[in-house]
């Protein structure tokens, strides 16, 4: 299964504290990926800064589980959700006789 977890830097997250963890946490990424376990990774800014992980696992436990891993995670540097994707269905709309 596919899920999406976007990591929200914390405001109480220093640069200190984040530079004491990049090194560790950039590791993780990397297993992560070696692992098959993570497809994507993308930086956001905005309404907050962080990143967004494509991850594949059997399940949204198991894919909460290598969250709660990353070591900028487990030092509450980050805001972490995780959401299960699905295929998208909305081309039947497209192609049935009776609207939907």
């Amino acid at each position: 299964m596919q899920h999406i977890a976007i990591l929200t830097l914390k405001p109480t997250a220093t640069e200190a504290a984040q530079a004491q963890h990049r090194k560790a946490e950039v590791a993780a990424v990397w297993e992560m990926t070696r692992s098959d376990v993570l497809r994507t990774i993308h930086f956001f800014s905005g309404r907050g800064r962080g990143a967004l992980l494509h991850i594949e696992a059997k399940d949204l436990p198991e894919a909460e589980a290598h969250v709660r891993r990353l070591p900028m995670v487990e030092a509450g540097l980050l805001d972490a959700q995780v959401l299960t994707l699905a295929p998208f269905t909305g081309f039947e709309v497209l192609f049935a006789e009776k609207p939907l």
